[in-house]
């Protein structure tokens, strides 16, 4: 099925891209997550594969639209799961 990382030339011309997306119809996180999914070319989530997620500054999970809409920043993860990012040695991420 192309995996995780189809060919450019897959890609479609007529999906927007990720900042470019419309929120205003999205019911729930999972259409937020496929409409991202959508514009960033990814191949379609496999029979047991985890779902992507999105994810606030504090690597907490966003539950509905209501929170992504009030989150000042927002983080998909394509693997599902949060995990901190690599920034440089010694960088400490002030957890609240």
């Amino acid at each position: 099925r192309g995996g995780q990382r189809p060919s450019s030339a897959a890609s479609s011309a007529a999906s927007p891209r990720p900042e470019e997306l419309e929120a205003g119809g999205w019911g729930s996180i999972r259409e937020a997550t496929e409409a991202i999914g959508l514009a960033l070319a990814l191949a379609p989530l496999e029979p047991l594969q985890t779902p992507w997620g999105l994810f606030d500054s504090q690597g907490r999970r966003l539950k509905d639209v209501a929170e992504l809409r009030r989150a000042p920043v927002a983080f998909f993860q394509e693997i599902g799961v949060w995990t901190w990012p690599a920034v440089r040695e010694g960088f400490e991420q002030r957890v609240e």
